[in-house]
């Protein structure tokens, strides 16, 4: 993997009401909790939408450059998928997602560790992935599957620890 030598003079929790850098911009850091996490720069193009800790994004249709929405579809094709936002980023404002390594998601209150994870219906959250009603479900499953939880999410709505491989 290939990082163009940018310095990064802000926090990687810095959110920005004005695009500082290029939209898609990736950014390595090493997170106290998760290790060796890569992050995405985007710009939350929701219309009054913040997204919260966990909030899976997504790429908004009809856009050049990583503009993100919350996820809207269940077991969606996770190349759609552009990562899940660790912190408040308020609609308008840009900043930077989880793309790969350890973060928080939003489950949607069935999720187990050790299961392989995939979008919700519900905006934003993840879901166990399903089991497949047959061989051509089964493969999409296993497309669509985008992470893996390292603890069980407790109720719908509330952030839990995954692996995170939107890279």
């Amino acid at each position: 993997m290939n990082f163009d030598r940018m310095f990064f003079q802000d926090p990687v929790t810095t959110v920005d009401t004005t695009a500082r850098y290029p939209l898609g911009t990736l950014r390595q850091e090493i997170d106290a909790t998760f290790g060796n996490t890569i992050y995405r720069y985007v710009t939350n193009s929701e219309a009054a939408t913040a997204f919260a800790k966990g909030t899976l994004v997504m790429h908004k249709a009809a856009t050049v450059g990583p503009a993100a929405i919350v996820s809207t579809g269940a077991v969606l094709a996770s190349g759609r998928l552009l990562g899940a936002a660790q912190w408040a980023i308020a609609a308008g404002s840009s900043g930077w997602i989880v793309c790969q390594g350890g973060g928080f998601l939003l489950g949607d209150g069935s999720v187990t560790a050790d299961t392989a994870l995939v979008s919700d219906a519900t905006a934003g959250r993840v879901k166990t992935i399903p089991g497949p009603a047959n061989a051509t479900e089964a493969q999409a499953n296993a497309v669509a599957a985008f992470a893996t939880a390292l603890e069980d999410d407790g109720i719908a709505g509330s952030a839990f620890k995954a692996v995170i491989r939107l890279f």
